[in-house]
């Protein structure tokens, strides 16, 4: 609320609204992001909305962002929309949000849409704020994602949180998984303390032996 009067009080949203129009490129994407950053209405939202056709990828964005604080109701519509696929900064950027609480979003509705950018940012909320109760569904989408980025996605999730990955779903996605992105996979367990019997199941003799040389090579103790 005193965001908002300082707002009106000073005109600030039409001011960066004036900058944007003047503005190319960057820095018209700064001046959106701005703008996102404040308690903005309708009529802002409908001026942000004529740059979502523009060139630049980060003006799309950000365009997206003043219409999602001016109006939270219609963020699974307008996310759903977005024509291209969120990168890892841009998810980046809707967790900023909701951590401010601007933008109020259950994970299940997301991680069971038919929408990838909806999936992806349910999978963010469930990481960010480590929701146990998903776990089911994590797993879920670790066995049947048809997307190998989401399946990967939702394993690095149940990591992230510490689950057990002595399952079938898991043992089943990473052997889908080509060489490289198995050994980044044993990077991040071994990141999030995962101790080297849990890999006796999920990977083959000759991968173990990485795993066990990055374990070393942490400064504290991995207990089962």
């Amino acid at each position: 609320a005193p965001l908002r009067r300082i707002v009106a009080e000073y005109g600030l949203d039409a001011w960066l609204l004036r900058r944007t129009a003047r503005s190319r490129g960057y820095r018209r994407a700064r001046c959106l992001l701005l703008l996102s950053r404040l308690p903005v209405g309708a009529a802002a939202a409908d001026c942000a909305a004529r740059y979502a056709a523009s060139r630049n990828r980060y003006v799309r964005f950000q365009s997206l962002m003043v219409r999602l604080a001016a109006d939270p109701s219609t963020a699974l519509r307008l996310m759903a929309e977005y024509p291209e696929p969120f990168s890892a900064c841009e998810v980046g950027e809707i967790m900023a949000v909701l951590r401010r609480g601007m933008l109020p979003i259950a994970y299940e509705p997301l991680i069971g849409s038919p929408s990838r950018n909806l999936r992806i940012v349910g999978l963010g909320i469930v990481r960010q704020f480590g929701i146990e109760e998903a776990e089911r569904l994590l797993l879920a989408m670790v066995a049947r994602e048809r997307v190998p980025e989401l399946g990967r996605e939702a394993l690095y999730t149940l990591c992230s949180m510490r689950c057990s990955l002595r399952r079938r779903e898991v043992a089943g996605r990473i052997a889908s998984m080509s060489r490289a992105e198995r050994k980044a996979l044993m990077r991040y367990m071994a990141r999030e303390g995962y101790a080297p019997a849990v890999l006796r199941r999920l990977f083959d003799d000759r991968e173990r032996p990485y795993y066990e040389s990055l374990i070393h090579s942490y400064k504290r103790s991995l207990v089962c």
